[in-house]
């Protein structure tokens, strides 16, 4: 028996040990697991830094049957997936040890499947789309926790805010709402998390997840495609016309692909407010009228708390913000628990604060004039 087939026989014998082990391990996480349905989202918690009415929501939510429900779903979710990876590994498993018990058996046969092996993939890949064709569309676990947790979680985290919300998961912001806030040149656009809102002040208001790329084509003529912005956009309608223009930008975003505000650059006696911004207004008393000390401390507070980029447009009657959150209102790791507190808790800060600042400026807007 050569060297090589040896080793090829170690390798067999070790692989199913391997797999054993890792199903153990698999089965011993997921039970551990199914022990936090009764304490969903304590572990590891500081909770005194939380905001009171945050802990209010949470608590109201996390405890009702729905919630335990969903907590259930994503329990099931998991061992669903680990039931995939099981397979797998164990089908991967099976085929290695049969070649290798064939090499054994005649090297060269063993050799020719070697050599073949680059043909089994797409074999094995037109198998199970042909016996998939054949199954009726059916939602799985994971995904019917991903829509549960959006049509509950999210859509309560919102009303908590705004009553008058019409939350739509699987819709987009149209392509031209972002454009009009004439934040950066884009060549490709998609959105979700889409919802429509009226404020308390009346006021009518869009939000939805945004992500924006530019292409680019390598010197051997490969597209690819580099993220520009991913977050969350939101579209509010002023309280009364509001003929000017105002911008706040953070310095140098996107390099050539920024769109560069049409009016002046305006200098402020705030240093520490223009390390993070730079703003731009076509008319300086109304730039310094809209950026009271409150409004200007809520921005610095916000960014170096949450360490969140975002950017500000007031034109044509309409407020503009986005904020550079990469993926939002998703569900968290399935390892973690459904009402995970520090994935909601940023969720949460990040809608206080555009409600906050918003009535701030609406406010602002409606007492001054212009």
């Amino acid at each position: 028996m050569t060297t090589g087939m040896m080793i090829m026989m170690i390798i067999g014998m070790f692989v199913p040990i391997l797999i054993f082990i890792v199903i153990i391990v698999a089965l011993l996480t997921a039970q551990s697991d199914r022990q936090l349905i009764n304490y969903v989202g304590t572990a590891g918690v500081n909770f005194k830094n939380y905001d009171e009415k945050f802990e209010q929501f949470y608590n109201r939510i996390k405890d009702t049957e729905q919630g335990k429900e969903i907590e259930k779903l994503r329990i099931k979710a998991r061992e669903e997936r680990d039931k995939k990876i099981f397979k797998a590994i164990l089908g991967i498993g099976i085929v290695f040890s049969v070649f290798v018990l064939i090499a054994m058996v005649s090297p060269f046969l063993g050799s020719v499947i070697v050599l073949m092996f680059p043909f089994y993939i797409p074999l094995i890949i037109i198998i199970c789309l042909i016996k998939n064709r054949k199954k009726p569309i059916k939602e799985t676990a994971g995904g019917s926790y991903a829509r549960q947790y959006k049509e509950y979680i999210i859509n309560e985290l919102i009303k908590n805010f705004e009553d008058n919300v019409n939350y739509m998961p699987l819709q987009g912001m149209p392509t031209n709402v972002y454009r009009e806030a004439e934040f950066e040149r884009f060549d490709r656009y998609s959105s979700d998390d889409y919802m429509e809102l009226t404020l308390k002040n009346k006021c009518n208001a869009q939000m939805a997840e945004v992500h924006t790329e530019y292409k680019s084509t390598d010197k051997d003529g490969h597209t690819h495609y580099y993220t520009l912005f991913r977050g969350i956009f939101a579209k509010i309608d002023t309280p009364k016309p509001f003929n000017q223009t105002f911008y706040l930008r953070k310095d140098a975003m996107f390099g050539r692909r920024a769109i560069n505000p049409a009016s002046p650059k305006i200098k402020l006696d705030s240093p520490e407010f223009e390390k993070y911004f730079d703003v731009y207004g076509s008319n300086k008393i109304v730039a310094v009228q809209l950026l009271t000390a409150d409004i200007m401390q809520m921005l610095v507070e916000f960014r170096n708390y949450t360490k969140i980029r975002y950017d500000l447009s007031i034109k044509d009657n309409k407020l503009y913000l986005r904020f550079f959150t990469g993926m939002m209102f998703e569900t968290p790791s399935l390892m973690t628990a459904a009402f995970d507190k520090n994935t909601l808790y940023k969720y949460y800060k990040l809608l206080d604060f555009t409600f906050n600042l918003t009535y701030k400026i609406m406010k602002v807007i409606e007492e001054t004039e212009y």
